[in-house]
Parts: C-alpha cells; structure tokens; sequence
C-alpha cells in the first residue's frame, strides 16, 4: 500500500475531496502525513449501507427508490460542475444513512477535468483504465476520453438495478475479450422484461442513460434527474418519443379527476336536453368557459416550461463551454502542438494552430467572471500561445509584440488567485513560469527593457525559493528556481558581468544538484547544458577563455547525449549547433579574441554547418533556419581568410 502509484492515486483523491463540499458527498475532515511520510485523510464516518442493499432491507417501492436515485444524481451533479468526474459509480461507493441520506464515496478513480491534473492519474492499462466492469461505460473499456457522459452510463446501471434488482452488464468472467463483448456490443434487456409492472418510461430512461453512443445519451446528469421527476410527476419524458397519443395519455393520468368530472358533466348535458333545453344551453356555456380557462392554464404552464428551459440552457451553457475549451487546449495547443513543434517545416501548422486557439480563448475570457479554475486554466493557455508567438529560445512564430501581450494577459488571470491563496503550489508555479518568460522575452526585444527584464525576475525569485520548500520533490518545484537564476543572468550578463556570473554559479549548483536527484530527466540536464553555455559566454567576456572553452565542452557533451536519445528533436540540435558555433569563436576565430586552435576551431564549425543547413532545407519558410545558415556559412568561411603576416 505504499508503491508510488498507490500513494499517487490516494493523493489525488485526497486532493478531490478536499475540493467538494455537499450534503449527499462524504465530507474530509483533516488531512496530512505520517512521521514516516505516508500521507492520510480523516473522513467523515458514515453508518450506511450500499443503496441496493438499503433498497431491499426497506422494501422501498418504485416512487420511493426513484427519489432516493435522484439525490444521488444531485451528488454526482454537483461534482461535474466542479469539473471531477468519478469514473467509479456503483452501489458500493452510494451508502444510504438511516435517515435515507445517500453519501457518494471514493472518488480513488475520478478524473479531474483541469487539463494541469497530474497525467499519470489517468493512465491506462492495455486500453482500460480503473473500473468496475458491470457499470463500466464503453469508452471506459476502450480507453477512450473519459467525460461526464461516463457517469451518465453508470448511473443508468445503478438504476437499472435499483429497479430490476439485477445487474444490466453481467460479466462471467474478466478478461478484456469478455468485458468489452459486454459492455460495448451486448445490449442489456429492457428493466420491464425483467421486472413486469416497470412503466414503459422508466424503461426509456434507463435505455437512454445506457447509449452505447455516448452522444445520445443524457447530455448532464442533471437533464437525467430531470427525466426522472417530469416521469414522478406524470409528464412527459425527453427519453420517450414524442406522440400526440403519448402526451394524451399522461394529460389523462394526471388530470383524473378533472376528466372524470367532465364526464358527469357531460352526462348530465345529455339528460339534461331531455329535461330543459334551457338548461342544456347553460351548461353549453359553462364548457366553453372551461374550455377558456383550459387554454389560459395550457399557455402559462407552456410560458414556466420555456423559462424553466432558457434556465438549464443557461447552465447546460456554462458547463458546455468549460468542457470546449478543456478539450480544445487538450486537442489543439497541448496535444497538436507539442508533437509537431519539434518537427522540421511545421511553421505554417503551428501559426494556424496559435490563430484558432486565440480566437477561441478570447471569447472565452469574457466569461471567466469570479471562477478561480477557469481563471488558471485560461492563464496557463495565454502563456502557451505566447510560447508558441515569440518565445526567445524556443521554436516560435516571430510575433514578440503579441507574445508580450498575452503573457501580460497570463500574468492578470493568476494573480488574483495567488493574492487569495499565496501558499498554494499550483498558482506560484504558474505566476514565476510567466514572470521568468516575461523577462526573458523583455531582454530579447532589444529595446532598452534589460532593467524591467531583471526587476521581473529578482520580484519573482522569492516565490520560485518557496516553491522548493513547498514541494520539494517535484523536479517541476525545484526547476523554477533555477530558471530564474537564467533570465538573471541574460539581463545582467552586458550590464554587469560580475552579478551575472553570481547568478550563473547559483544556477548551474541549484540544477547539479536537482539532476542529482533525477538522473533520468532529459529536461533538467539540457537545462543545465544551456548553463554551462551561458557561464561560458561570462568568462569569455571577462577575457577567461579556458574557462570558456571548459563550460562550452561540458554543454555540448550533454546536448549530444540528449540528441542520441531523440535525434528528431529540433529545438535541442539547434542549441547544439549555436554551442558549436561559439565553442569555434573561443577556439580560433578571427572574428573574436581567441586561442589560435584553428583545426578544433575548423571541427566544431563543421558540425554547427551540416546542422544549419539541414534545418533550413527541411523549412524553406522558417526564417531563424535561413538566418542560422547564412551565419554558419559567414563564420566557416572566416577560417580560409588569409592570416596577416
């Protein structure tokens, strides 16, 4: 019970927990760690059993056990709205109290819907993640995204059971041939084929909440509760088309009396026109004013519908446009971006990409209001446009006028969150990530901003230092530190080359020691190469030019490391080839005070030339490729000048 996995996985329902706050979910009291670092919670004691084993021990009938459902529907309801999804309904996580107060436990599988979740959460297993076979939804089984649509599903087969009293999936055995022959092409039995008596419309709503097709089930869990209480309350159902003789039907069953009544009216007009055509006259009259008020009634209940309607639009809205942006970042930004950025010739995709998820996140905006998870994700999607526009040492579109302005726009989204939770992880991460890629850009501009760049990043430096002591062992806790320390030195690497040199000793310790920790993070030790480089360029400023060719090596021999790894990473190779290039420059070219070592200097130059004009044949629109190949050619050919004599 204490592997990585089983500790992450109690983590994360630890941290769901914490977040939910209702009367139908069991509440947290108290969390922490042990001495020993095991990390625990205290939950709230709940003397219940399992709602099918309530139902049978309370012999609770059909209206009774549908009300029941519909308490736990609101649960599960409230949970979506606050962007979780359990991913695990079944009867043995809904305990019925003896006061019929059902309480929604173990939320041990649920799946965030924040696209900074930790990923490894939801990690499959040959195409299945975490479930229960008997009321596992289809993309469940399959290994596809998991959205509310997956405790829609659920529901429907705890309800199918509630009713039935057995189970709608039954799987003999469990192997993945046989849960998916079940759950994704065997369709279960009709509740009333099993159960006779069940109205024709619970069976409509179950079928429906059961879809095979997620698509065509219930679009909330709200719209499913709804269902169910227009069925208690004799309406018609969503779940159940739409005919003139079903709609007479229930208008006959829920208007008894009032129908019956107009029968002995009725009668009595008959035997009335025998009696008095007088009489028969008046209660021709008093239909007709009955009739009046009919439609009056008729047309004030169909004006409450059509609000009551605009209402869940509203909401079915909000929650619609939530899950849209969630996906889109996921699909376009996240996922699209990151495989093809470090792809020769994806310029023109990437600027396509940046376009429609800009366009898209400034409608968004608007709506944010006062919703802190909304707030941080669309923070965290501004900065990773402006990554994509200008950022200075990545692959980017050459918008920097446009990269400011949206890291700008990161930076207003966070810190309101941070100014009410100064202590929380999440939001320091993200305030130093914008802050240190602000300076960054502000140096690379050219314009003067060098003071601004390093106001920035000494203003952030605290909060990044208290990032390692709040979560220490998270290399992405520790890093920020380090990356601080970077834009330090680019800003003060011309101004003052003493501080700066302070900075970058500062910096290449803090990340010694995190590699040290995390040998096998590919990341960090290209962090570190980048270092080394920049100590390089210090000490050769200073006239240090051993030093210089020293930290040059050490960079260069940890980015062809990570380049055996992943020879089609763009972004590495290129920092290879600038490191070749200015390796060259301290060896032995004319260009710049050197060492007079012409043959290592001819070397390294070669290399930095085959890189540079593979790139920019590979990408003929990108414009950095261009620029890096005409600089490559330039400096090799500075080494054939003749020497003076």
């Amino acid at each position: 019970m204490d592997t990585d996995e089983v500790l992450r996985r109690f983590r994360h329902e630890r941290q769901i927990l914490a977040s939910l706050e209702h009367p139908y979910v069991a509440r947290i009291l108290d969390g922490g760690t042990t001495p020993n670092g095991r990390p625990f919670f205290v939950m709230e004691r709940v003397e219940g059993q399992p709602i099918d084993a309530y139902c049978r021990s309370h012999d609770l009938d059909v209206k009774a056990r549908l009300q029941l459902f519909l308490k736990v529907c609101e649960a599960v309801s409230y949970a979506h709205r606050a962007l979780v999804v359990h991913r695990d309904l079944k009867p043995s996580n809904i305990l019925v109290t003896d006061g019929e107060v059902p309480k929604l436990l173990d939320f041990g599988v649920a799946k965030l819907l924040d696209p900074g979740a930790e990923p490894g959460l939801t990690a499959t297993l040959h195409g299945m993640g975490p479930l229960t076979p008997e009321y596992a939804s289809p993309e469940q089984v399959r290994g596809m995204p998991v959205t509310t649509a997956t405790d829609v599903y659920a529901l429907g087969a705890i309800l199918y059971e509630l009713l039935t009293g057995s189970r709608a999936q039954k799987v003999d055995t469990c192997t993945p041939a046989e849960i998916d022959r079940v759950v994704c092409e065997m369709q279960p039995p009709r509740p009333s084929s099993v159960v006779r008596g069940l109205d024709n419309d619970l069976d409509n709503i179950v079928m429906m909440a059961m879809r095979k097709e997620r698509e065509r089930r219930y679009p909330s869990t709200y719209q499913f509760a709804a269902d169910i209480q227009r069925h208690l309350e004799g309406l018609p159902v969503i779940a159940r088309q739409d005919s003139f003789t079903y709609r007479a039907g229930k208008f006959v069953r829920r208007h008894r009396l009032s129908i019956a009544a107009a029968v002995v009216v009725f009668g009595s007009l008959i035997g009335g026109v025998a009696v008095s055509l007088h009489q028969a006259r008046q209660a021709v009259a008093a239909r007709r004013l009955a009739e009046a008020q009919r439609q009056t009634a008729d047309r004030e209940r169909a004006r409450a519908e059509a609000e009551a309607l605009v209402a869940r639009t509203e909401e079915d809205r909000s929650a619609r446009r939530l899950t849209q942006m969630v996906e889109l970042a996921d699909r376009t930004l996240y996922d699209v971006h990151s495989a093809i950025e470090k792809l020769p010739g994806s310029t023109d995709a990437r600027r396509q990409i940046v376009a429609t998820t800009l366009e898209f996140l400034e409608n968004l905006s608007r709506d944010a209001g006062a919703d802190d998870r909304l707030r941080l994700v669309l923070s965290a999607a501004y900065m990773k446009v402006a990554d994509v526009q200008g950022f200075p040492t990545r692959a980017n579109l050459g918008d920097s006028q446009g990269a400011l302005a949206n890291y700008r726009k990161s930076a207003g989204l966070v810190e309101p969150l941070l100014a009410k939770e100064p202590h929380r992880a999440e939001y320091l991460l993200q305030w130093v990530d914008v802050q240190t890629r602000l300076a960054q850009l502000l140096l690379s501009l050219s314009l003067g901003q060098s003071q601004e760049a390093t106001g920035l990043g000494r203003l952030a430096l605290p909060a990044a230092q208290k990032l390692v002591r709040l979560c220490p062992s998270k290399p992405d806790c520790r890093q920020r530190e380090a990356d601080l320390y970077d834009a330090l030195v680019l800003t003060l690497r011309d101004r003052d080359p003493a501080a700066a040199l302070g900075y970058s000793n500062q910096q290449i310790h803090s990340l010694q020691e995190i590699l040290k920790e995390f040998p096998d993070n590919n990341a960090i030790a290209l962090d570190l190469a980048t270092a080394y480089s920049q100590a390089a360029v210090i000490h050769n400023r200073r006239g240090e030019l051993r030093d210089a060719v020293d930290f040059y090596r050490r960079a260069i021999e940890l980015r062809e490391q990570a380049i055996r790894r992943n020879p089609a990473d763009v972004g590495t190779r290129r920092s290879a080839m600038i490191t070749y290039g200015n390796l060259t420059g301290t060896l032995g070219s004319p260009f710049y005070a050197n060492l007079g070592d012409t043959a290592g200097a001819q070397e390294n130059y070669t290399k930095a030339l085959a890189i540079a004009r593979e790139f920019a044949r590979a990408d003929t629109d990108n414009q950095l490729a261009q620029y890096d190949l005409a600089n490559a050619l330039i400096f090799t050919a500075s080494l054939d000048l003749p020497k003076e004599q």
